[in-house]
């Protein structure tokens, strides 16, 4: 025997959204983790060919 739902969900797609933000926090959240650890310095140029 299968449950009915007695009534339909408070928000339609909820879980859909969940996961896009979840998606998009993750891909933001690697994208800034990258940033803070690069960093940038000025190199020598050696004169020699």
């Amino acid at each position: 025997m299968s449950r009915r739902r007695l009534s339909p969900p408070l928000i339609p797609g909820f879980w859909l959204i969940v996961a896009f933000l979840l998606l998009l926090g993750s891909v933001g959240g690697y994208f800034y983790f990258l940033a803070r650890q690069t960093t940038f310095e000025r190199q020598a140029i050696s004169s020699e060919p």
